[in-house]
């Protein structure tokens, strides 16, 4: 009879830990649930924010190219600057040449 009394008792326990067991596959598959969709929603926003730094680099290239043109532009301007004033200076030089030659 003490037999069948431990063999109840036995019984029992494994009902026990079988249920525990199911609560606690249930409770993983919930967790292994959540954790996939948040590697998903992480995925999703780093795909974004990847997205939004490609947008900005072409934003950054294209400011780039302009600012390379309005560089080469003005170094152009300069370079017709600096040649009117070398001519302005010889116009200067011969007018002051022939004042000295008419003074002579």
């Amino acid at each position: 009879m003490e037999e069948l009394g431990k063999l109840y008792k036995l019984e029992d326990k494994l009902s026990s830990l079988a249920l525990s067991n199911s609560e606690w596959a249930g409770k993983n598959e919930v967790s292994r649930g959540e954790f996939h969709r948040a590697l998903s929603d992480v995925g999703q926003a780093h795909s974004a924010y990847v997205k939004e730094l490609q947008k900005r680099i072409k934003e950054l290239d294209d400011e780039k190219e302009a600012l390379r043109k309005e560089k080469n532009r003005l170094r152009g301007e300069i370079a017709e600057v600096r040649e009117a004033e070398s001519k302005a200076k010889q116009v200067v030089f011969e007018i002051h040449r022939c004042d000295e030659l008419l003074k002579s």
